[in-house]
């Protein structure tokens, strides 16, 4: 017999809507386009009569900044992931990304937009191994590898997303803070939906572990 929680969490029928599915596959594809925004604006942001200039003498350093941020989200991601659960997680993810993203839009100064984009590069670090943790937790044993094909394919076109969506609008004219503006309502409505997902997910172990107690 499966264990409580995935007679409860594991949908009922593969031909069945698959909300956690999807919403793993969409919060990983908008992640990863997020990951190379900064990036493919880099161009655009030296080309700033404000910000060219201070941003090309901190620019070396920034990218050695996000290596270093990288390399301890992996390691904090790690160590918490298991813990907290991976809905808290992406989450936390969110909440920061989406702080990252409307700071560096509103950045008055190229060291706060330097500090945005460290907490950016920290946020898309954490949400592969939030997504795995999920599956796991969700998916019983025959359903964990199409699923984690599918997050693994969100995270390969979101990159490639990415480039090519901030490419475009730069090339229509629009100007880096700008070219921003789009994530953010992108990024809200998956903090509320990941959020919905936890408490809702929460509710069910709560419901699950009384019921068996009580048995």
């Amino acid at each position: 017999a499966l264990p409580w929680y995935e007679h409860k969490m594991v949908p009922s029928s593969p031909a069945s809507f698959d909300a956690t599915s999807w919403l793993l596959f969409l919060a990983v594809l908008v992640n990863q386009s997020g990951r190379v925004m900064v990036p493919s604006l880099k161009t655009s942001v030296l080309a700033d009569p404000d910000f060219g200039e201070p941003f090309a003498a901190v620019v070396g350093g920034l990218l050695s900044g996000v290596s270093i941020v990288c390399l301890g989200g992996k390691l904090l991601g790690a160590a918490f992931t298991d813990r907290l659960g991976g809905w808290l997680v992406l989450v936390t993810v969110f909440v920061m990304w989406l702080a990252a993203t409307a700071g560096a839009i509103a950045a008055p100064t190229v060291d706060v937009f330097g500090y945005m984009w460290l907490l950016n590069s920290f946020a898309y670090t954490v949400t592969w191994g939030a997504a795995v943790q999920v599956v796991g937790a969700v998916y019983g044993e025959k359903e964990r590898p199409a699923q984690l094909s599918k997050v693994a394919s969100a995270s390969r076109f979101g990159a490639t997303l990415g480039n090519l969506f901030f490419g475009q609008l730069l090339s229509a004219g629009f100007a880096w803070r700008r070219v921003m503006m789009p994530m953010v309502p992108l990024q809200a409505a998956l903090l509320l939906l990941c959020t919905y997902k936890y408490f809702t997910d929460s509710g069910l172990r709560a419901s699950a572990a009384a019921a068996a107690a009580a048995a």
